[in-house]
């Protein structure tokens, strides 16, 4: 990895330029999977408390058939 970095470090700046430019692709790739991850579990919560809560409004309503 050391050896890695060092290419890149002595490589032109165009070089520079790309590898830059691809990792930060990655980067946020793998940062808006992650808020997208939690943007669902958030989303699933509030789907949950909003039918608790209409649930709660609505009162029970059962039929007992005997």
């Amino acid at each position: 990895m050391k050896k890695w970095i060092e290419n890149i470090q002595n490589s032109d700046e165009a070089t520079k330029k790309k590898w830059l430019m691809g990792l930060s692709v990655i980067s946020m790739a793998i940062i808006i999977g992650l808020w997208l991850i939690y943007l669902n579990y958030s989303m699933d919560i509030f789907k949950i408390e909003l039918k608790n809560l209409f649930y709660k409004m609505m009162g029970e309503r059962t039929i007992t058939i005997e």
